[in-house]
């Protein structure tokens, strides 16, 4: 047995736990968001044509509009691992991804001398405060660039790293703002620490800065690390839509573009995590803190404005309190006490050995789906489409729509919910829809309009038939939409239904 404990440690269990639930629960929970099939279809586009998408080609109501794949990284990484392994393999991916991540927090906090019960306890909240805004998109880098950065920024201010390692954010950079629009969170995270380190190096601070030339070394890392965010297939105009993002007013809209809900559990786990990293800062006092542990306080502030920003908030906290720990009088105090919270014994890092089994774990699933072999969980076929949230049952009736008048119509344009926008994209492609989650493509007037149709004034379904032209209707069951066709049945006439949704035909006069 002792020779079996190298290769059996705490975050050993901690991956293999993390991994198994995200395989197991997510095999539906993680296809819920329809930005997953959009942007898996606009990778494949890429990867068919070569060309990265100029204007819009899925929608019926701006299509021909400028329009850029500007997350164009992040969605050729899953059109690749869906042509190879399909819906599988990007449930994999994920899922050894997020393990991996969540496992390397928990070791920093053992490290610092958390026992690992308690280490696990504040993993636990992290991940309750995270795992609504989870899902299979490009965003998902963010919270990966954002970790590697924070940590970065943390091993240099506590002297772990020298300082001319911050040149590695340069790259990092550049991959993140070919991936997501996040990366200005990031460049911003940076640039409040390098400007925070500056200031408090003039004013005799600590600070890892040694001599006056450092703060230049500072000036052109933020410089590199600026440049790169045009240094994308479209240049500039990816900022320029990211900035487009930013200024809509989407919190009623989009759920996770709204404040955070403190009611819920997610809102009750933010609370538990702002306690903690709140409390350890209070610790440090009346010490001067370092500079990267005041970051947390940025994204707090996202959060309560943004609930999309939770995650990176619990995330970056959660490693500044095990950064901060072992030199709070709290940690004094425990250890003086003998308290198994905190032990004080810090570790010097994770035996490599203790990853092995993770790996093979993670090997043997991909060798079973290259395989082709039907093993659940682990093989193909594992992933699930919920019938009771996508229109599955509807699909071949989808299919066979055709243009009115011409069966050798190549598109279709069909009105539908905006939940359904991506994956009748990505599934149903000869159909173009009427709107999906591409807000910097509608417009915040169109959303509100569509939102307010959606919510109370379905009739204006009526409007935007004359408008476009459309004869059919893709709508959830018991809907407004529903409800309003279902009580004109002179001008509408139902095809087809399924547990999720109905789809509708307009008569002819």
């Amino acid at each position: 047995m002792d020779r079996l404990k190298p290769y059996l440690r705490a975050e050993t269990l901690v991956f293999l736990v993390l991994w198994l639930g995200l395989m197991i629960l997510g095999r539906t929970a993680l296809f819920r968001d329809p930005g997953t099939f959009w942007h898996t279809r606009v990778g494949q586009e890429i990867l068919k044509t070569g060309k990265f998408p100029t204007q819009d080609g899925f929608s019926f109501t701006r299509e021909g509009e400028r329009w850029i794949a500007y997350h164009w990284l992040g969605e050729v990484l899953m059109a690749a691992v869906h042509v190879v392994l399909g819906w599988d393999g990007l449930l994999l991916l994920f899922a050894s991804a997020i393990a991996a991540l969540y496992s390397w927090v928990f070791v920093r906090l053992k490290r610092s001398g958390f026992h690992p019960l308690a280490a696990v306890v504040l993993v636990g909240l992290v991940l309750a405060a995270s795992v609504h805004n989870w899902h299979i998109r490009p965003h998902m880098a963010t919270l990966f660039g954002m970790a590697i950065t924070y940590t970065i920024l943390l091993d240099i201010d506590a002297g772990r790293l020298p300082l001319n390692r911050l040149a590695w954010l340069a790259p990092l950079f550049l991959v993140w703002a070919n991936m997501h629009g996040g990366v200005l969170g990031g460049l911003a995270t940076v640039a409040l620490v390098l400007a925070a380190w500056s200031v408090a190096f003039r004013l005799g601070l600590p600070t890892p800065l040694r001599h006056l030339r450092d703060i230049g070394l500072l000036l052109v890392v933020g410089i590199a690390c600026g440049l790169t965010l045009p240094i994308t297939p479209y240049g500039p105009e990816a900022l320029s839509f990211w900035l487009k993002i930013l200024s809509l007013d989407l919190g009623a809209i989009i759920q996770e573009h709204g404040p955070l809900r403190w009611q819920e559990p997610t809102g009750w786990a933010m609370i538990a995590v702002a306690a903690v990293y709140l409390l350890t800062l209070a610790g440090i006092l009346p010490d001067w803190p370092r500079m990267t542990w005041i970051v947390p306080l940025l994204w707090l502030w996202q959060a309560y404005e943004h609930n999309r920003h939770a995650p990176l908030f619990a995330l970056v906290a959660i490693l500044a309190v095990a950064d901060m720990m072992p030199l709070t009088r709290w940690a004094g105090y425990l250890k003086a006490r003998g308290s198994d919270l905190f032990r004080g014994d810090v570790e010097r890092g994770s035996d490599w050995r203790a990853w092995l089994f993770p790996f093979g774990v993670v090997l043997v699933s991909l060798l079973t789906q290259l395989a082709g072999v039907p093993v659940p969980v682990l093989g193909r076929g594992w992933v699930w489409e919920d019938p009771k949230h996508w229109p599955v049952g509807l699909l071949p009736t989808l299919q066979a729509l055709k243009a009115d008048g011409d069966a050798t119509a190549d598109s279709v344009p069909t009105f539908n919910d905006m939940l359904y926008g991506g994956y009748v994209i990505y599934h149903v492609p000869h159909l173009r829809v009427f709107i999906d989650d591409r807000c910097e493509l509608y417009g915040q007037e169109f959303l509100e309009q569509y939102a307010e149709a959606e919510s109370h004034r379905p009739e204006r379904i009526e409007e935007w038939v004359q408008q476009w032209r459309f004869r059919h209707v893709l709508t959830r069951r018991g809907s407004r939409f529903d409800e309003h066709l279902q009580a004109h049945p002179q001008k509408w006439q139902k095809l087809a239904e399924d547990q999720a949704a109905v789809l509708y035909l307009r008569k002819l006069p």
